[in-house]
């Protein structure tokens, strides 16, 4: 079913007045918090939907025919030869998260082994750098102020994009500030469909108010103004009851508005519902990274079971998709310089190998999609570049068929939040 959501123009004039309005300078950065010594267990990124489970074998049954690797196909795979080189190309990492400035020394040794020329620096929460729960969405402010100094220090290698929290009411004022330090975009945790597991939740971790709640809307009117991008990390899957209409309701309302919505938009499993957004909205792209490694390995041997649908991806949208590794660079101790180019070199193999070996999937040979040097150059950083530079006006934006999408099409009034358990009682009622 076709469905097309209609604004009320009120409050749309309302948050392009809003977002003219002056700024108040953000509070004085927080001493530097004690850094974890051991990395936290948890999930980070909150793609449960979007990681399936799935042996590495096939059982042989009554057939007694052969077990086949669906990894590899049943092929026999050569991981030494070489693939597409990669030699000369500036590569982009436009997503990172990094604790302080004190982990820079190790960030940029990665970078300068593996060919990154930039890096784009999100604004963290103190979560993200612990994966602790009981942290919570604290300290963004000071972890802002330090990939702001990053981005001045080395302004050559690294950009910063900083968060906000969406229930601070000085959040549009924030962002006004940060980007006369330097900002050239923001990162929104809004979207992500992380369960609050601390006592007594009952909600979303990060996802606190809907993405078309009334306060969002001068941040989007201010960015599409500016033509500032956004990473906007949603769940549109079926996890996450209304998550979908809250980011096409964003996307209509500001359609010249520049969107990544990372991690395939988080629907590397569902590609017709990652095709379906990627052509309704022109203005939003994606980026390859899956995140912490139980989703990055779950993702490389997603695509190594279907390396030629990914491709037909990355041929169908050739300008669409961006480099990213997601990592979360942090003083945890096996997080060195080494530790970060194993995994950025397992995107750079996924991207221009038909095989490849990784010591994040130790014993395993992965096929990976092979793509030739001018698709390679348009992920690796031409797209980026294209994406930076485009001022939208006037985007037409298209009409949305949801069961593309693979989700219920459930009425939502304007800013509001669907029940985390909505599509599951309605199940369970059937």
């Amino acid at each position: 079913m076709l469905r097309r959501t209609v604004w009320n123009p009120a409050l749309i004039s309302a948050a392009l007045a809003l977002a003219v309005v002056g700024c108040k300078k953000p509070d004085a950065p927080d001493a530097e918090p004690a850094a974890p010594a051991v990395e936290a267990k948890g999930d980070e990124t909150g793609k449960a939907s979007d990681s399936a489970k799935s042996g590495d074998s096939v059982k042989s049954g009554k057939s007694g025919k052969k077990k086949v690797d669906p990894l590899t196909g049943g092929q026999d795979l050569d991981p030494s030869k070489p693939g597409t080189s990669l030699e000369g190309i500036p590569i982009a990492n436009v997503h990172e998260h990094i604790q302080s400035t004190r982990e820079a020394e190790r960030l940029l040794a990665a970078m300068d082994q593996t060919g990154i020329a930039k890096t784009v620096l999100m604004g963290s929460s103190w979560f993200t750098i612990t994966l602790n729960q009981n942290d919570g969405f604290t300290r963004v402010d000071w972890n802002n102020r330090q990939i702001l100094s990053l981005a001045k220090q080395h302004p050559e290698r690294f950009l910063a994009w900083p968060t906000i929290d969406p229930t601070d009411p000085q959040k549009l004022e924030k962002l006004e500030e940060y980007v006369s330090l330097g900002a050239t975009g923001l990162k929104l945790y809004l979207g992500h469909g992380l369960h609050d597991q601390r006592p007594g939740a009952t909600g979303y971790f990060f996802h606190t108010v809907a993405m078309d709640d009334p306060g969002m809307l001068p941040v989007y009117a201010y960015l599409q103004a500016q033509g500032l991008p956004v990473m906007f990390h949603v769940n549109p899957g079926p996890t996450a009851p209304g998550f979908a209409d809250e980011f096409i309701d964003v996307m209509r309302a500001f359609p010249d508005l520049k969107v990544i919505a990372p991690h395939f938009i988080l629907s590397s499993i569902k590609s017709s519902r990652l095709r379906e957004l990627l052509d309704a909205f022109p203005n939003v792209y994606s980026d390859i990274s899956f995140g912490h490694d139980d989703f990055l390995s779950a993702g490389l041997k997603r695509i190594s079971r279907s390396p030629k649908k990914f491709k037909k991806i990355f041929a169908d949208y050739p300008d669409r998709f961006t480099f990213g590794t997601d990592v979360v660079v942090t003083a945890a101790r096996q997080k060195d310089a080494e530790w970060i180019a194993i995994r950025v070199r397992a995107y750079l193999d996924m991207l221009s190998k038909e095989a490849y070996t990784t010591p994040v999937l130790p014993g395993k040979t992965l096929r990976g999609v092979a793509l030739d040097r001018e698709a390679l150059e348009k992920v690796l950083y031409k797209n980026f570049e294209r994406f930076m530079a485009m001022k939208p006006r006037g985007t037409q934006t298209g009409p949305i068929e949801w069961k593309a999408l693979g989700i219920p099409d459930t009425p939502r009034p304007d800013g509001t939040m669907l029940p985390r358990d909505l599509w599951k009682k309605n199940k369970k009622k059937k």
